[in-house]
């Protein structure tokens, strides 16, 4: 029984959680806050939360970072907003 409900109420608590953040971000508009602004602090949140999280969790399982990764890394960030 915990195992079929363990996935519906974690999809109860995404939607309550991002309906909390839709009511915080319309009371940061209805305040002045900038809609560009208000993107940008939501980015540096989120980076800053789950850079740490995902560091920790793949410490073990990230590749060595070569020349040619660096190189795939380089071109995927100056071609790939034109690719979309």
């Amino acid at each position: 029984m915990v195992s079929v409900a363990k996935p519906v109420l974690l999809m109860v608590v995404v939607q309550m959680v991002l309906a909390g953040a839709n009511v915080f971000y319309k009371l940061a508009e209805n305040d002045g806050m900038k809609l560009p602004i208000l993107v940008a602090y939501r980015f540096v949140f989120s980076t800053a939360i789950m850079v740490p999280i995902a560091l920790f969790v793949e410490r073990k399982k990230r590749p060595k970072l070569t020349w040619m990764t660096l190189l795939q890394a380089f071109c995927c960030g100056l071609f790939g907003w034109k690719c979309r």
